[in-house]
């Protein structure tokens, strides 16, 4: 239960940078940062919600913020080709 909490407290406060900006660490480009993340949030809702239950919602309807930096992220070259689940 406490790995449910602790994933949904991280989700939130992801969506919330999110909301005041586009990428991570900067409203211009994507950082490391945003490409290190990317693949942990695009498994989520196959991965870490239907197998492993550990959230209560998926990224597509709790958390439109994350799911627009997501299809943002997808976009950029070579991102999309690394992505086979």
């Amino acid at each position: 239960k406490m790995r449910v909490i602790s994933n949904i407290v991280r989700m939130d406060k992801l969506e919330n940078i999110l909301s005041k900006q586009r990428y991570l660490c900067s409203n211009i480009n994507p950082t490391e940062a945003d490409i290190r993340l990317f693949p942990t949030i695009f498994r989520h809702d196959e991965v870490y919600y239907v197998r492993m239950k550990l959230n209560k919602s998926l990224i597509c309807y709790q958390y439109p913020n994350i799911y627009g930096w997501m299809k943002d992220i997808y976009q950029y070259k070579n991102i999309s080709n690394a992505c086979n689940i």
